[in-house]
């Protein structure tokens, strides 16, 4: 039988993605491959669209992130950092 924890009805839908978004992908990626500050996030428009509704971009580095970018955005290379690619399957 599970209790009621007051603080769970304080939560907002907001509030909640952006917890899951950062501890449970974000945080645990940069911490299971040691690459804090070393990597960008790669979003393709279908992800930039969903994320952005709810992350601002110091939520992210503030995690640990470098940067945010659009994945088919050109950049020069940056050979000396990791890459988290969020896209979304094409149809």
């Amino acid at each position: 039988m599970s209790t009621f924890n007051p603080n769970i009805s304080k939560l907002t839908l907001k509030s909640l993605s952006v917890s899951l978004f950062l501890t449970n992908m974000i945080e645990e990626t940069l911490s299971i491959h040691k690459i804090a500050n070393k990597t960008i996030l790669l979003l393709d428009k279908k992800a930039s669209n969903i994320i952005s509704s709810y992350l601002t971009m110091t939520d992210c580095l503030n995690k640990g992130l470098y940067s945010i970018e659009y994945l088919l955005k050109r950049r020069k290379k940056i050979p000396n950092l990791s890459a988290i690619y969020l896209i979304f399957p094409i149809e």
